[in-house]
């Protein structure tokens, strides 16, 4: 049995389980909650609007107007260019303590923290990872560190090779000297 109103003639709709999370499905469960954000969303862009123009209204009518109009209290026009630049600024010290913050929780770049934790999606078994980008997108996982600087920087899979059969490229400059 499907919630909702039935599908409009010439429209197929496929149903979804209940397992699915996030706003669609519960909007499609229950229409009636649907119509409420509307309306919130509706009078909360009325509300903005309105603000804004009273803003715009009192920042940048002349004072003579003002009283002209019966209007003889209203805030201090320096309000009118002090409150913007206090917000922009509390936003950007606030985005930088964020930031910060972020920062000093992250581990270190040498950690092995940084590289595998408990929430780590293990890359599945398999044999040919040197031919990777011939199979596909491959899927979403962790993967080892060394077959990402492998494919990333080309690095000879023989780690006992001569420095003399490796190219120029990878040889040190003390070796060249």
């Amino acid at each position: 049995a499907m919630n909702g109103p039935p599908p409009r003639p010439g429209h197929h709709r496929e149903p979804r389980s209940r397992a699915q999370s996030g706003l669609d499905v519960q909007l499609e469960l229950d229409p009636e909650r649907g119509k409420a954000m509307e309306v919130a969303g509706f009078v909360g862009w009325l509300s903005t609007t309105a603000v804004l123009l009273l803003y715009l209204f009192w920042a940048l009518t002349p004072d003579a107007q003002l009283q002209a109009m019966g209007i003889h209290y209203y805030p201090n026009r320096y309000l009118a260019v002090a409150v913007p630049a206090w917000s922009i600024v509390t936003f950007l010290c606030w985005s930088l303590a964020v930031t910060g913050a972020n920062l000093c929780a992250t581990a270190p770049p040498e950690s092995y923290e940084s590289l595998q934790d408990t929430a780590s999606n293990e890359l599945p078994d398999r044999t040919d990872w040197g031919n990777a980008t011939a199979m596909g997108t491959p899927e979403l996982a962790d993967y080892p560190v060394t077959l990402v600087t492998r494919a990333l920087y080309a690095v000879p899979r023989d780690r006992g090779a001569k420095a003399a059969d490796r190219p120029a490229s990878t040889t040190s400059a003390a070796a060249t000297t």
